[in-house]
């Protein structure tokens, strides 16, 4: 090929796809993304404000056994009686905020968050078994 089309012909190459992308790809994900695709339609709404349920407090109880699962015979632990704050996200998802007292040398108080999801498809009066319930994860404990 010669030299003198090669650079002509990749930058036609870059600006075609450039308009490909923005002309065909970005609008159908637009269209995409606006459809019920991604809807999860259920009985749980979120909230943007701090709640307190049966729910939260079975969340708070349940994230409060996981830690003490995980952490086993290491240390030595205690729960606030409450969480500070609690939020449901939607769809049986939910953010607790709480401490945890840490009988060490010294002693320390932390603070955690952590997010758990109540099965949907299980019985919700049967909040109290923990395998109707899924971690999703916590931060704030360095020994986690």
């Amino acid at each position: 090929m010669n030299a003198k089309y090669k650079y002509p012909l990749l930058l036609g190459g870059l600006i075609l796809l450039g308009l490909v992308q923005y002309k065909g790809f970005i609008p159908l994900a637009y269209k995409a993304a606006e459809s019920d695709l991604f809807l999860i339609d259920n009985d749980d709404a979120g909230s943007r404000e701090a709640t307190k349920n049966a729910y939260t407090e079975m969340a708070f109880k349940q994230c409060n056994d996981y830690i003490k699962e995980e952490l086993g015979d290491k240390l030595s632990v205690s729960f606030s009686p409450a969480p500070i704050n609690s939020w449901g996200l939607g769809n049986y998802e939910y953010l607790i905020n709480a401490d945890i007292n840490i009988n060490s040398t010294p002693p320390r108080t932390e603070r955690y968050a952590c997010r758990i999801q109540f099965d949907p498809g299980k019985d919700t009066s049967d909040l109290g078994n923990k395998n109707n319930w899924s971690m999703i994860g916590i931060s704030g404990i360095e020994e986690l």
